[in-house]
């Protein structure tokens, strides 16, 4: 009470604030944050707003190794805590330190496929062209699929 309204405390919708990650998503969307390593996270070169697909490797109950998109062109809220586009978390030597988690803007029927996916298989972004928005409509492959006869 009595403090005074400034510009710098109001965030508009669609941006994410210091102190909420909220206010960044979209109605009817969820957050939902996924680990990944240096291999299945792009190497690091991740940022908040990039676009990526999420695939997952399985291995089914009959020993049949395959891959299957599980959702595509979601948007990165976070990597690791860092919100901003051009914010980057930095190690104790000063270099971009390795992030952990992305933190993702999906459907809460995404959210699930991702969760049950996280739990059963092994998580991999890839990274979208800005200028690439279409879906892909891939099938699932299997490691037979692939394998020269």
């Amino acid at each position: 009470a009595g403090e005074q309204i400034l510009s710098a405390k109001l965030v508009a919708p669609g941006e994410s604030s210091n102190n909420s990650l909220a206010y960044a998503i979209k109605p009817g969307m969820r957050a939902i944050t996924v680990a990944v390593d240096e291999r299945t996270g792009l190497a690091g070169m991740l940022k908040p707003q990039d676009h990526v697909d999420i695939i997952s490797e399985f291995e089914s109950a009959a020993a049949v190794f395959y891959t299957t998109p599980i959702v595509e062109n979601i948007t990165i809220l976070a990597v690791d805590s860092v919100t901003s586009k051009t914010g980057k978390a930095l190690g104790k030597d000063g270099s971009a330190a390795p992030y952990t988690t992305l933190t993702l803007q999906v459907t809460p029927q995404e959210a699930m496929k991702l969760s049950m996916t996280e739990a059963k298989g092994h998580l991999r972004a890839l990274l979208r062209s800005p200028l690439d928005s279409a879906p892909t409509n891939l099938p699932s492959i299997t490691l037979d699929s692939i394998m020269v006869k």
